[in-house]
């Protein structure tokens, strides 16, 4: 799957404050979410359902706002899901974690999100959070101690 020439591969963790039988309806929300991005002239590329978020995988135009983009997003696929007339409903938290990826890396990050299920049995929303913040800080360390040499 080829991206325009100004795509950016962004790579975001939605988190969930209710709606943790979404694993239940897995296909719906993959297909309400793919259905969205492309509404919205966006390349789906991958979803991950866990129980309490969802690992989303996609080509970005750069001339979107992100912000303004997940606005609509959390109302939209909220009221797509929920209107359907089945018991769990879902409420998106909106804070959300979201970083821009190496287009090289493509593969790797689809086959990392294809085992999240397993990785997630022991690693909650926040453990996971805590530790790609971690990886940041200690990247942002070692690149600030390269400058200074």
């Amino acid at each position: 799957m080829a991206p325009g020439n100004a795509q950016i591969l962004i790579h975001v963790i939605l988190p969930v404050l209710r709606g943790h039988s979404i694993q239940a309806r897995e296909r719906d929300l993959k297909r309400i979410i793919r259905e969205h991005l492309e509404t919205h002239g966006q390349q789906h590329i991958y979803t991950s359902v866990q129980s309490d978020h969802i690992h989303l995988l996609f080509f970005m135009n750069p001339h979107v706002s992100l912000s303004l983009f997940f606005k609509v997003f959390f109302r939209d696929t909220a009221r797509e899901f929920n209107r359907q007339e089945k018991p769990d409903h879902i409420i998106w938290n909106p804070e959300y974690f979201a970083v821009s990826c190496d287009l090289n890396e493509l593969d790797n990050l689809v086959r990392m999100l294809a085992t999240q299920t397993q990785y997630h049995e022991f690693q909650s929303y926040d453990d996971e959070l805590k530790h790609l913040l971690e990886r940041m800080l200690e990247t942002s360390v070692v690149a600030e101690n390269l400058e200074t040499k």
